[in-house]
């Protein structure tokens, strides 16, 4: 088949999520591309590129170089995230093509209100969402029809895969998500959890430029939690680097401290913590319970949650469990060579 993916919001190709930080949802079409470009198909990247590229077996192509006679050649053309460019892009495509919306975001995210119009909801021939908690949301806040919509669920960096690794002592956190997605919470339990074990480091790897923000309006949203950040004992905060770098760091990681306030449809984080041989203590909040599969410490959203994710985090670090059912798990279950069948099976069904 002929595939192309198409996301408008940022800059970025094929070798990118290897190179450089970036959002989760264009790390995963990336991976996504490649591995549906190693089963045979011809697959093309439509993103906000300044110049036409192949890489990796991926056709990569600027927005604005985007002709008649491509789109017109289409087999399946995905959208991610923004149901609005299936709108602008619809009428130049060939009547056979099936267009495809693959959204990361939750159901009250901007970007995916247009699907409450009923209207918008009919241009497109599938649905492809990431978990079932996000399927559900979906279907109830805007009547999606059922037969529309499938679940084919995220992966891990390849650079993730079949890690060799050694947790250091004394024992190291971790947290690799966005800035808003509970840091702020995080940096004012750490002192607690630090002072019942003396000598832990938590390392924050976390910043906006993964969905390449401009600095200055990063240090106007993030400048102040940034420096109480590197003004905290026992924190090192790092900003954020690619999938790559990060895998090689979370080798020596015990621990994936991540009390989320911000529902999670997936959570790639977390699937990675995972896959490097990392407890994860989270919250149970959004999809977080189907991703972590039953090998997390999920601590109720209730008014003692900060106390009890401390407690939960000293627990783990007093009495450091044996990950290696987990990490058979992630790797097993969560890569893109496993996705990309299941998209395979799922895009020829269409």
């Amino acid at each position: 088949m002929i595939i192309a993916f198409i996301n408008p919001a940022l800059v970025f190709d094929i070798n990118t999520p290897y190179q450089n930080p970036l959002g989760g949802s264009e790390s995963a079409m990336c991976y996504l591309a490649e591995h549906l470009a190693r089963l045979g198909h011809k697959v093309i990247l439509l993103t906000r590129l300044s110049q036409k590229s192949t890489k990796r077996g991926v056709i990569c192509i600027p927005l604005d170089k985007i002709t008649n006679d491509i789109l017109v050649s289409l087999d399946i053309l995905v959208v991610q995230n923004s149901p609005l460019q299936g709108i602008k892009i619809k009428k130049y495509l060939h009547p056979k093509t099936k267009l495809v919306l693959w959204t990361q975001h939750a159901h009250d995210q901007p970007a995916v209100s247009p699907l409450a119009n009923p209207l918008i909801q009919q241009l497109f021939d599938a649905f492809v969402l990431i978990s079932q908690w996000q399927l559900d949301s979906y279907i109830s806040s805007f009547k999606l029809p059922k037969n529309k919509c499938t679940i084919l669920r995220n992966a891990i960096s390849p650079a993730f895969e079949n890690l060799i690794f050694k947790k250091t002592l004394p024992p190291i956190l971790v947290y690799t998500s966005t800035p808003f997605r509970g840091l702020d919470l995080l940096i004012r339990l750490f002192p607690s959890i630090r002072k019942a074990i003396p000598g832990i480091t938590l390392r924050i790897y976390s910043s906006m430029q993964v969905y390449q923000t401009p600095k200055e309006l990063e240090q106007k949203d993030y400048g102040d939690l940034y420096r109480l950040c590197g003004e905290t004992e026992g924190v090192e905060y790092k900003g954020s680097i690619s999938q790559s770098k990060l895998a090689k760091e979370l080798r020596a990681v015990s621990i994936l401290a991540y009390p989320n306030t911000f529902a999670e449809t997936s959570c790639i984080s977390v699937m990675e913590a995972m896959a490097a041989g990392c407890q994860v203590i989270t919250s149970d909040l959004g999809a977080l319970p189907e991703t972590t599969a039953g090998f997390a410490n999920l601590i109720p959203m209730n008014p003692n949650y900060s106390q009890n994710f401390i407690d939960a985090t000293i627990a783990a670090l007093e009495n450091p469990t044996d990950r290696s059912k987990q990490v058979a798990f992630a790797n097993r279950n969560y890569t893109w060579t496993k996705r990309a069948l299941e998209w395979h099976r799922f895009l020829t069904k269409i």
